[in-house]
């Protein structure tokens, strides 16, 4: 193996490693220049909730998600806020883009006694 492939090889590690330790473990964002809906997970449990919230994987394989194109804007802001929630509340990090935002989604969270009356 030459210098070359093994520093390449060391580089690579250590981005990896670094993305398992910085990254987050959910992202929920808009596509740019695009009203759709993405979102990427790095775990099996977080691909679950995603799943469950309402969110698509196209199959390629990897921890892309996606909302259906035909919810309206405040269906797209409440289920991306209830899939940001939910793994925040299992202790995941999580990232969700400000205007995805549901403010009604997130005070039924965050107050669950006063939501319900």
């Amino acid at each position: 193996m030459s210098r070359l492939t093994r520093s390449k090889n060391h580089v690579l590690n250590f981005l990896r490693d670094a993305a398992d330790v910085f990254a987050d473990d959910v992202d929920i964002y808009r596509k740019p220049g695009s009203s759709a809906v993405l979102a990427n997970c790095h775990n099996e449990d977080t691909e679950a909730i995603l799943t469950s919230c309402g969110f698509d994987q196209p199959g390629d394989g990897w921890r892309h998600f996606h909302l259906p194109q035909h919810l309206t804007e405040a269906e797209k802001q409440a289920r991306a806020t209830r899939a940001a929630f939910h793994p925040m509340k299992a202790r995941y990090a999580v990232d969700l883009h400000w205007s995805l935002l549901c403010p009604t989604t997130q005070d039924s969270f965050l107050n669950p006694r006063h939501s319900a009356a």
